[in-house]
């Protein structure tokens, strides 16, 4: 760490759930309720404008066999007017076909019912009831009912809580192959919140919970290597883990999971299980900055700052205002506001170095940056994080933009909403712009 103000580069823990649920990422099971599986349908928007020919024939062939008593058919009924598949979407409808459907028992439709009622979809929200469809489900032997049942369990949704039966229904799901429940395990045993916190235990489920595909439980293990949580710490096999899952994650439909290219981006920077390349580094740190992961926001804001030395400054060219710019759109997209906190006192050290025209600019810089593709964000309006002069620098930023909108109008013709902006913006002395 010769010649890098370490003091200054801080390093956040990080939860792989944190990171997966502003993605949607299926396998967040505790965050996402568990679903039967379905057969294949329509990837377009559900629609009775849109229908394939298969879905359409199916549709068609489960109305014939529902009304005959087919209790799979009843079921996939129920689906389509669900969703909306080849046809509107019906919630009594719905309702009707899978309770048909549930008379005979059948697990998807007991399931869907209770994920119905779990969430008031059409109908009066009732725990309770839904809790009883889950564990009607559960005994027919569907391993996503056992996960929705030990998910009631887990939060005492419709039942009293009680962890050590949200544990032994997790592992009944987990004996069924639902990874969705390994990767449940995981959670609960590497969390302090439930009094069952076991590190090894927890990385074993993870473990098993990744072999099968889980992305959540393949970062936690990489997670798990990289602090020595549950397993001997090994830096460089979490390395190893990180780069595949971003190769095998990659950017799907302009969406993808940023975190794992963050970690990938400090790893290249301390040189953590591989060796030190800060043109990687800054390249991956770019790219996971841009997918709303905040981390590397603010390792970026590092590198500019010219945190890293020489060694970094020679890759990435000093910029206090780029610097700034990171930081201010970290604090504004941590959704759990723990980047505000570390990093409020030394932006303002930050700041003091900097002009009103850096500070003015970055400002502007931060209030128009949008996420890379389609990765939802959890955006605050910019105001509520800027320090004081940002703040004032947010005034000019606004006179330069109501100048831009008005310039070419007298006072008489401006609009009722630009009028008084306009005449606040003089008796600033900022209309026109400095």
């Amino acid at each position: 760490m010769s010649g890098i103000k370490a003091h200054r580069i801080i390093r956040f823990s990080a939860h792989p759930r944190t990171t997966l649920h502003l993605l949607a990422v299926a396998s967040a099971a505790s965050l996402l309720a568990q679903t039967p599986p379905r057969p294949p349908s329509p990837t377009s928007s559900h629609s009775p404008d849109y229908c394939a020919p298969r879905p359409l024939a199916d549709f068609q062939k489960s109305r014939v066999l529902a009304e005959k008593g087919d209790s799979a058919a009843q079921e996939s009924l129920g689906f389509y007017y669900q969703t909306g598949t080849c046809t509107k979407v019906d919630h009594q409808a719905a309702l009707h076909w899978y309770s048909l459907a549930a008379e005979q028992n059948n697990p998807s439709a007991l399931e869907w019912l209770g994920l119905i009622y779990r969430g008031g979809d059409g109908v009066q929200k009732d725990e309770s009831l839904a809790f009883e469809y889950f564990r009607r489900a559960a005994e027919q032997g569907s391993a996503s009912a056992m996960s929705n049942v030990a998910m009631s369990f887990k939060f005492g949704q419709g039942v009293e809580a009680d962890i050590g039966k949200s544990v032994l229904w997790y592992e009944r799901a987990a004996s069924a192959g639902d990874s969705g429940a390994m990767e449940e395990l995981g959670e609960l045993f590497d969390s302090e919140d439930f009094g069952v916190q076991d590190y090894q235990k927890a990385f074993s489920w993870h473990k098993q919970a990744a072999s099968k595909g889980n992305t959540a439980a393949a970062i936690a293990v990489a997670e798990a290597y990289a602090r020595g949580r549950g397993t001997q710490k090994d830096p460089a096999q979490a390395f190893v883990l990180y780069k595949a899952l971003a190769g095998s994650l990659g950017r799907r439909d302009s969406a993808y999971i940023p975190y794992p290219y963050h970690r990938l981006a400090e790893a290249y920077c301390d040189g953590d299980g591989t060796a030190r390349n800060f043109p990687e580094c800054f390249r991956l740190a770019t790219l996971a900055a841009n997918g709303d992961e905040w981390r590397a926001q603010v390792l970026l804001g590092s590198l500019y700052e010219g945190l890293y030395g020489a060694a970094g400054a020679a890759v990435v060219k000093q910029s206090l205002m780029q610097a700034d710019k990171w930081y201010t759109i970290a604090i504004n997209h941590d959704s759990d506001n723990e980047a505000a906190e570390s990093i409020t006192e030394f932006r303002r050290d930050l700041e003091a170095r900097m002009t009103d025209d850096e500070i003015t600019e970055s400002v502007r810089l931060a209030r128009i940056w949008k996420p890379l593709g389609s990765v939802e964000t959890t955006k605050r309006p910019v105001d509520e994080s800027l320090s004081k002069r940002q703040q004032e620098a947010l005034v000019r930023v606004r006179c330069r933009e109501i100048y831009r909108r008005t310039s070419v109008k007298t006072i008489a013709s401006l609009t009722v909403v630009d009028a008084p902006q306009v005449q606040a913006c003089q008796t600033m002395n900022l209309y026109p712009p400095r």
